[in-house]
C-alpha cells in the first residue's frame, strides 16, 4: 500500500543507506511523502533533492498538494543552506535540459538560484567528490 508513512519510511531509508546521492521526484504525487521529514533527513545525510522540471511541462502530473510540498522542500533546504538539483526528467531528446516551464515559477516557489547545484560545475564536482 502507498501510504504516507510507508512512502516516507522508504525514502528516508534510501537517504540513510549511504549509497544515494540524489533523490528524484521527492514531491511526486504517485507516492506522497512527509516532505519535511524527507528534507531534514536529506540535509542530515548530505543528499540532494530534485526539483523536477517535467512536472511543470506536464502539470497533469501534479496533484493538489504538489506545489505546496515543493515550496516546503525548497524553503527547508534553503533555510539550512542545503543545495538542490534541477532535473529536466527528459523522456524525449528535445526535453534534455529544458527547464523553461519551471523557470516561470521560480519566484512563486521561492527558489534562490544560489542553491541550485547544477548551476555551478565546480559545486557539482565538490559535492560528488570528483575532479
Amino acid at each position: 500500500h502507498n501510504t504516507l508513512a510507508a512512502n516516507t519510511l522508504a525514502m528516508v531509508n534510501a537517504i540513510k543507506n549511504g549509497q544515494v546521492k540524489v533523490i528524484t521526484h521527492p514531491c511526486a504525487s504517485a507516492a506522497v511523502v512527509d516532505i519535511e521529514t524527507v528534507a531534514y533527513e536529506a540535509i542530515r545525510h548530505k543528499v540532494l533533492l530534485e526539483i523536477n522540471a517535467s512536472h511543470f511541462r506536464y502539470p497533469e502530473l501534479m496533484d493538489d498538494g504538489y506545489f505546496q510540498r515543493l515550496q516546503t522542500m525548497i524553503k527547508i533546504c534553503q533555510d539550512h543552506y542545503h543545495p538542490m538539483i534541477i532535473g529536466s526528467d527528459a523522456h524525449f531528446y528535445s526535453e534534455v535540459g529544458d527547464d523553461a516551464a519551471l523557470l516561470k515559477h521560480f519566484r512563486e516557489l521561492g527558489i534562490n538560484g544560489d542553491y541550485i547545484i547544477n548551476n555551478d560545475l565546480q559545486g557539482v564536482k565538490e559535492f560528488f567528490g570528483v575532479e
